[in-house]
């Protein structure tokens, strides 16, 4: 055989080259998806935070910061596996009806499950960002001086400076991820 020459190709690569991109656009597609959520979650922590910031200020005052901050902990901790655990549920029953609808899904790709790695990852995203979007806001709620924030609370105020603009860039970081 004169002109031929051996060439070895991956298998994964030649299996997948014509969906590469369509791949890259879902994964990417997911992942901004999984940004939004993280934006929102943290942007419902801290509107929490600061409706609450007088009575987490007397709870400091009284000497609870702990208790304060392993409250707000915990309830972002619920929230977040409770969300989590929507997700792969949902993703499960999704997935079957996916696969109803085109079948020709399994013959390109091979058998399609949730893989355990994308469960963990999730898993630990919702984890990380509760943690974050949880202690943050209290942290900071909680160092500033406590008898102004007690007294602030009484009048409803929407937060500092600060806060206002942290939330405004939590909303505007949502919108832009959404249009995305």
């Amino acid at each position: 055989l004169k002109g031929w020459s051996p060439l070895a190709v991956d298998l994964r690569d030649a299996q997948f080259r014509l969906h590469r991109a369509s791949l890259l656009a879902l994964a990417a597609g997911v992942a901004a998806l999984l940004l939004l959520a993280c934006a929102n979650l943290a942007n419902l922590m801290l509107a929490q935070v600061l409706s609450r910031r007088a009575q987490f200020a007397l709870r400091a005052a009284l000497g609870g910061r702990t208790a304060v901050l392993r409250l707000q902990v915990m309830e972002t901790l619920i929230v977040s596996i409770a969300g989590a655990i929507g997700g792969l549920v949902a993703g499960y029953l999704v997935l079957p009806v996916l696969l109803k609808l085109d079948p020709s899904l399994s013959r390109t790709f091979g058998e399609i499950v949730i893989d355990w790695r994308v469960q963990a990852a999730a898993t630990f995203a919702a984890l990380a960002v509760s943690l974050v979007s949880s202690v943050l806001p209290v942290w900071s709620a909680l160092r500033g001086d406590l008898a102004k924030s007690i007294s602030d609370g009484s009048r409803r105020s929407v937060g500092t400076r600060r806060d206002r603009r942290v939330r405004s860039v939590l909303v505007a970081a949502e919108c832009a991820l959404s249009v995305v």
